[in-house]
């Protein structure tokens, strides 16, 4: 903008000079009156009249000409203003990293340094007794079809033939049975029921905790067995025995189970 100021400046200076001092708006008129009052003729005074008449015309198209230009110039600039005026967004700022970091800072609170995060990870891998718990996947399978009625030895060394659920003590880990579903399939040729039992250790030693007898065929979850959502224990043991002495017995079914160390 400075080089467009001082451009039309200088126009103004020359037309300054041109008009000398004490121009007023009515000069142009009054020099015009006064030539067209000089009465005409072929003396000095005719010769006179017709050299200022040809020194106006020459200026009077020198100032067109000058006038031309500076509305040409004028229309170039003031379509270069509208196009500025017309994209408002190049003046204004991208503050987007400004309100980034004003919401990091105010996350941080006071006293942050570049060392507390470190320091947090560092104070949480302390804390003793925190245990995670590891889901078991997939899920683990169970498909029996020779159940027979009695146990041979107890949990952890049930007969596999009997074992619904065998999750082992492990040292230095506890577990939980997520859930079970159980599709009872048969009783077995002269059977009339199966009997589920639970086993956790009780103070070290592997107890059987609940028993229940199932009289209907078909699915059976964790909760219709033994009333519970789940089971947290250093080990679990679920097994099976059908009331008949034929040994086909059939169920078949899936757990999920979790460790945590």
């Amino acid at each position: 903008m400075n080089g467009r100021k001082s451009w039309l400046t200088l126009v103004k200076e020359h037309l300054v000079d041109i008009k000398g001092a004490g121009w007023t708006t009515e000069t142009l008129k009054t020099i015009k009156d006064a030539i067209d009052a000089i009465p005409a003729g072929g003396d000095a005074t005719s010769a006179k009249q017709d050299a200022i008449e040809a020194a106006l015309g020459t200026h009077d198209t020198d100032i067109k000409a000058l006038l031309a230009t500076i509305a040409g110039f004028l229309d170039t600039e003031i379509a270069a203003i509208m196009a500025d005026l017309d994209n408002p967004d190049q003046y204004k700022a991208d503050v987007a990293a400004l309100a980034l970091e004003a919401t990091l800072t105010a996350i941080k609170g006071g006293g942050w340094t570049t060392e507390t995060l470190v320091a947090i990870k560092a104070a949480i891998d302390a804390i003793a007794g925190v245990d995670t718990y590891q889901e078991q996947i997939p899920d683990t399978n169970f498909d029996l079809d020779a159940i027979d009625n009695a146990l041979t030895a107890d949990p952890p060394d049930a007969d596999a033939e009997n074992s619904v659920v065998d999750i082992d003590q492990e040292a230095g880990s506890t577990f939980v049975l997520r859930s079970l579903w159980v599709n009872i399939t048969s009783f077995g040729t002269a059977g009339t029921k199966l009997t589920f039992k639970l086993w956790v250790p009780l103070n070290a030693v592997v107890t059987m905790v609940d028993t229940v007898d199932v009289t209907v065929t078909g699915i059976q979850n964790l909760m219709d067995l033994f009333g519970l959502p789940e089971v947290q224990a250093d080990g679990i043991w679920i097994t099976v025995e059908t009331d008949s002495e034929s040994a086909d017995a059939a169920c078949e079914g899936t757990y999920k189970w979790a460790k945590a160390t």
